[in-house]
């Protein structure tokens, strides 16, 4: 569980810059990679 709340630290930082600083860097190509990131983790947690 301690993993799961950790790997979502990108999130938070994310949310926290647009939030503070109204600024987004995040394009589409770094979203579909944090995706495929949280899929792959999800899949790992769920198949055990």
């Amino acid at each position: 569980m301690a993993n799961m709340i950790e790997i979502t630290y990108p999130v938070f930082t994310i949310l926290f810059a647009w939030l503070l600083y109204r600024d987004v860097q995040v394009n589409l190509h770094t979203a579909l990679g944090g995706l495929l990131i949280f899929a792959g983790v999800g899949i790992i947690y769920f198949k055990s």
